[in-house]
């Protein structure tokens, strides 16, 4: 019985001092918060806001989650709104692939590395969670899954990206940069190229990422004027149309507006709300 008891203290006590130790390091600390929207000559587009989080992880990375309503196929919208006997085999079989994406989280080294992406979404038809994309960046490898795996050898002087409308995604390359205004600097990258869905083929391309950075300017979004840096990326792929985003920033690394040549005239998607928890 004494060794019961005696027993049963020792792991009460290891317990305690397991929830003490998750107490003092919690699995991630919240850094910020905000909101996107994009603005068409300084106005708002309802409906386009995104709310996104910044978190520091326990081994001194980042997570950035970004919540955002990405509408599924507007046709296959409205055949959702009949009854499933209603429609054909090849309808009902198209209708239970589509997806509106909702969710994307990436996370970082603590150099501002891109180590993993998930995009995540709810099925059109019966609102069930699901995982559209996965990606995880090691050393030497990366590897996406989605309808499909695809994986690509990565060198040391490489990194991973993935393009997607979420300005915070290029804080890493001004929060690392050493590069000064006037000036140019380029890096490989493997980018995982084309819109993801739940019907698209995935593909890991060799890019070329080029960043410039120019004299800091006045920034109007809404209301307010005030100091930013300013900055361009481009990425090159072979035998593709660049893609080229001007970043108006902030140090270290909050992106204040992004805007993408050949979008629409005028556009650009900017940060409306703002609330920072620490120093990163």
């Amino acid at each position: 019985m004494v060794s019961k008891i005696l027993r049963g203290l020792v792991f009460l006590t290891l317990c305690l001092e397991a929830i003490g130790a998750t107490a003092e390091n919690p699995p991630k600390q919240k850094v910020a918060e905000g909101q996107y929207a994009r603005l068409k000559d300084n106005v708002r587009i309802q409906g386009s806001e995104q709310k996104w989080v910044m978190w520091r992880l326990a081994d001194g990375g980042f997570e950035l989650e970004d919540h955002f309503q990405m509408q599924a196929d507007p046709a296959a919208r409205l055949l959702s709104i009949f009854p499933q006997s209603k429609l054909s085999l090849g309808l009902r079989s198209e209708l239970a692939a589509q997806v509106a994406q909702t969710d994307l989280i990436e996370t970082y080294s603590f150099d501002w590395r891109l180590q993993t992406v998930r995009v995540l979404g709810k099925k059109l038809i019966d609102g069930k969670a699901v995982e559209v994309l996965k990606c995880n960046s090691a050393e030497k490898q990366v590897r996406c899954h989605g309808k499909e795996s695809v994986k690509q050898r990565i060198g040391n002087s490489s990194g991973f990206f993935y393009a997607f409308p979420f300005p915070m995604i290029f804080s890493g390359w001004f929060a690392r940069s050493k590069t000064t205004p006037e000036q140019t600097s380029t890096t490989k990258v493997v980018a995982l190229d084309g819109i993801v869905d739940a019907r698209s083929k995935l593909n890991l391309v060799a890019a070329e990422a080029k960043l410039e950075l120019f004299p800091d300017e006045v920034l109007t979004i809404g209301d307010h004027q005030f100091q930013s840096h300013r900055g361009k990326i481009t990425f090159k792929v072979e035998n593709k149309s660049a893609l080229q985003v001007t970043i108006w920033y902030g140090k270290p690394g909050l992106i204040y507006a992004v805007e993408s040549r050949g979008g629409p005239a005028g556009e650009r998607m900017a940060l409306i709300e703002y609330k920072k928890y620490q120093e990163l």
